[in-house]
């Protein structure tokens, strides 16, 4: 069983997978680049610290259009 996020964390990662579908609609490539990004760095966050990631920090970045 995997640990529910707390809800700001949660919010945040909600609103980059929104950006990111939203993007899709305009640029699939840069979307399907941008989708692979944010997993690759959340599947490190929690490989690094467990089931219990610490994804408070921005998973935004410079990512946004």
């Amino acid at each position: 069983m995997i640990a529910p996020l707390p809800p700001e964390p949660r919010r945040r990662l909600i609103r980059h997978l929104l950006t990111i579908t939203d993007l899709a609609k305009r640029d699939c490539e840069l979307a399907d680049r941008r989708l692979q990004a944010f997993l690759a760095d959340f599947r490190e966050r929690v490989g690094a610290q467990g089931d219990q990631a610490d994804t408070s920090s921005s998973l935004i970045s410079s990512e946004t259009p």
